[in-house]
């Protein structure tokens, strides 16, 4: 499904560079490989990010862009690749148009009625399904928290939204997390009208186990959440959405609640702490101990419109479940997102945990926006408290990392690490596999891409599933 008028980017620094969308939907076997792919590795990395088909209407941050799922399949040492558009309602009815309807996050740009057909969506938020992309209950789905799930077929086409049986709408999380032990599918909707916040489970069948409505006084947002083997929960900082613009609003004097509820649901064991403000857009892994509770997480000193400058550090937070008491332990302060672990370690005690981060200054975006430069990999060692960084040099920048396990291995690092690596000064992408027990050594592989891979988010990795 290619534009009739490919929008190439680079009019503004959101669109230029990393950020600059791709036109092409291809697939390309026997990718070419710098050193060798282990033969047991079966499976394929998918990845979502941004990459809008037509020139923007506005674009007030890099998370703006239609949605494009960009896949890696690995098959006894080979690698193959295919990309493809998020095929939303939305982005339907703009290819009708032959150009964007629809403002972007925040801007409360609706399209004129006259260009939409009957039944496509009037606006103003759009729902570009970019965030993440997850296999679950045999089905691949495409999320963005503004709106429902998009399943895929194995080709990757869109099939349409996703509800669960009508049991879900109108929107839910991006950030879902998988249970490798019940195999469930936990997740939970944010939204700007009473309930604010409503938590679901799905059985490893994909069937509805848990619908929870959960009163909170303020429309807030919440990318991400606690999941441990007992609870679920929700760090709220008092970054409030503008339930018309759902632009973020910050207001310190109320600090952040901490909720924390049963897995099963049971409202009458939900129980609210309270501390002082600040706000989390990330968690890297949330466990217990003891009755304690372990949170990792990437934290910012404020968020949005009426923000401090931004601050952001790895810490850790240790709540006493029982009496309420909190500690917090700062990890390392590299101004920097997108952490990931083995999965398989989700909601468990765990050892290792990744982080693109940066070293050399920053990219800015004018006032609005500005993103580090992400040149190295750090895995920690939160065990021995101790990290390891592996460099790709000054100007490759590495997105969000996956963790791919060794077939029948239970070691948290007998495995390997890949990211895609975008090279500035080539404008060309690849994606660079590390082995996870020596992460500082040379790459065990570094896989050209037949063309850029844009920056982009979440991804998952699907062992034994292979596209087409």
């Amino acid at each position: 499904m290619q534009p009739s008028t490919p929008y190439t980017g680079g009019d503004s620094p959101l669109t230029s560079g990393w950020f600059r969308p791709v036109q092409t939907e291809l697939v390309a076997d026997e990718l070419p490989v710098r050193g060798a792919v282990p033969r047991e590795l079966r499976g394929s990395y998918l990845r979502n990010g941004m990459n809008p088909m037509f020139r923007p209407l506005t674009y007030a941050l890099p998370y703006d862009g239609d949605g494009m799922i960009h896949a890696l399949a690995f098959d006894d040492g080979r690698v193959s690749y295919r990309n493809r558009w998020v095929d939303t309602r939305e982005l339907q009815a703009e290819k009708r148009a032959g150009r964007a309807l629809y403002g972007g996050y925040g801007s409360g740009l609706k399209p004129v009625p006259a260009d939409l057909a009957p039944g496509d969506p009037p606006g103003p938020n759009k729902n570009v399904s970019h965030t993440h992309v997850i296999h679950h209950a045999g089905r691949i789905l495409s999320l963005h928290e503004n709106g429902l799930p998009y399943e895929l077929t194995s080709e990757l086409d869109t099939v349409g939204p996703y509800d669960y049986g009508e049991r879900v709408g109108p929107a839910m999380t991006a950030h879902p997390r998988i249970d490798s032990v019940t195999g469930e599918l936990v997740f939970y909707r944010y939204w700007g009208e009473r309930p604010y916040l409503h938590y679901y489970v799905a059985d490893r069948e994909g069937r509805i186990t848990v619908s929870v409505p959960i009163e909170i006084p303020d429309s807030v947002v919440l990318h991400d959440f606690i999941l441990t083997e007992r609870h679920v929960g929700w760090v709220i900082g008092p970054g409030l959405l503008d339930a018309r613009t759902r632009e973020r609003v910050w207001r310190p004097e109320l600090g952040t609640r901490i909720i924390v509820l049963p897995r099963d649901g049971d409202l009458a064991g939900l129980r609210t702490y309270t501390t002082e403000a600040f706000f989390v857009l990330h968690f890297m892994n949330t466990y217990e101990e003891y009755g304690v509770l372990v949170a990792d997480y990437i934290r910012h000193n404020g968020v949005g419109r009426g923000a401090p400058p931004r601050q952001v550090w790895t810490e850790r937070l240790l709540l006493d479940l029982a009496s309420g008491r909190m500690r917090f332990e700062r990890i390392d302060d590299f101004q920097s997102e997108l952490p990931r672990i083995d999965d398989r370690r989700c909601g468990l005690p765990y050892r290792y945990g990744y982080q693109p981060v940066e070293y050399g200054g920053t990219l800015e975006y004018g006032s609005a926006y500005t993103l580090r430069r992400p040149n190295m990999l750090c895995q920690w060692d939160l065990e021995r408290g101790t990290r390891k960084l592996h460099r790709f040099g000054a100007n490759r920048l590495a997105g969000e990392a996956i963790f791919l396990p060794r077939p029948g291995g239970t070691g948290e690092d007998d495995g390997w690490v890949g990211t895609y690596v975008y090279n500035a000064d080539a404008d060309t992408s690849e994606f660079v596999l590390l082995a996870a027990g020596d992460i500082e050594s040379e790459p065990v592989a570094r896989i050209a891409l037949p063309q850029r891979v844009p920056f982009g988010l979440h991804g998952s990795w699907v062992e034994n599933w292979l596209p087409g």
